[in-house]
């Protein structure tokens, strides 16, 4: 019996140990990068409860040696640098970036967030094109000839490309047509601009009219949508006022110099979140994805 107990316990501190990973290059901190479209201090209090908080809780104890994570937020040019620098392990960027990104960086998504957006869990976005109601003379996407377009920046994803997009598909110009092409920085600031008459056509996200008519801050039917669309997904018709395109949401990626069981781990850890936890809450999403 003593021979008997002893073998089992000789197997059970086998099989203990083999539930722990030895990292072939160990390394205690793995950075995830964010591109930090609202300043660095909103993204680190949104994400470190998920990127930090809850995935040093999660993964750390997989490995022989503990290992933690900790965020680091760059603009849309820092970026570039950091991953050539390989200054970041994971990267949390629009997709936007993470195709210019993905052909020559060796970049691989590991997730796709899942938005939470007016109770809709969304995996896809895309942009509005949208002009005042009483504007009789903006109707169809040829109508911007002569007229002042007003978007986020000339690299915003839904503020910019994919109305850009929309045009060239329709064999039109938005740089050579319009009067005038501004950036107002602020998408929320377009639409003000939109409704102020300062601009005649503004360029925004999908769902951006729907939040802010239920904040109270604009009347919707003061705005009509130029070159209206609809798209099924998840077997329902995408539910906001959509003018373009539909785009996967933000990617969770992976860098090729990364440890394979440490984005497993995160990976996994990240799938697990729902919309009821903290981290999802704090960090206004619902869930993570296979990746799109």
């Amino acid at each position: 019996m003593a021979a008997s107990a002893a073998l089992l316990l000789s197997c059970m501190t086998i099989a203990s140990d083999a539930s722990l990973y030895n990292l072939t290059t160990w390394k205690e901190k793995w950075v995830i990068g964010g591109l930090a479209n609202h300043g660095a201090n909103n993204f680190v209090k949104q994400f470190k409860p998920t990127f930090v908080d809850y995935l040093n809780r999660e993964v750390s104890s997989y490995f022989l040696t503990p290992i933690s994570f900790e965020i680091l937020p760059l603009s849309s040019t820092e970026i570039y640098t950091a991953v050539e620098k390989k200054q970041v392990d994971f990267l949390f960027c629009n997709p936007s970036i993470f195709s210019c990104l993905e052909s020559e960086n060796g970049i691989a998504v590991g997730a796709t967030i899942r938005q939470l957006r007016l109770g809709h869990q969304i995996s896809v976005s895309g942009g509005v094109i949208f002009a005042r109601a009483d504007r009789h003379d903006i109707n169809e996407l040829v109508d911007i000839e002569g007229k002042i377009l007003e978007g986020e920046e000339l690299s915003s994803l839904s503020g910019s490309k994919t109305q850009w997009e929309t045009f060239f598909l329709n064999n039109i110009s938005y740089m050579n047509w319009p009067s005038q092409l501004r950036f107002g920085h602020s998408q929320n600031n377009t639409i003000y601009d939109v409704l102020s008459g300062k601009v005649d056509i503004g360029l925004i996200r999908t769902d951006l009219l729907e939040e802010m008519k239920t904040e109270g801050k604009i009347n919707i039917d003061d705005i009509k949508i130029i070159h209206h669309v609809n798209y099924t997904v998840d077997q329902h018709g995408f539910p906001f006022e959509l003018s373009t395109h539909l785009y996967p949401e933000w990617p969770f990626s992976i860098l090729e110099h990364t440890d394979w069981q440490v984005s497993q781990h995160v990976v996994e850890a990240l799938m697990r979140i729902d919309e009821t936890m903290n981290q999802s809450i704090i960090g206004g999403y619902a869930t993570w994805q296979a990746p799109l």
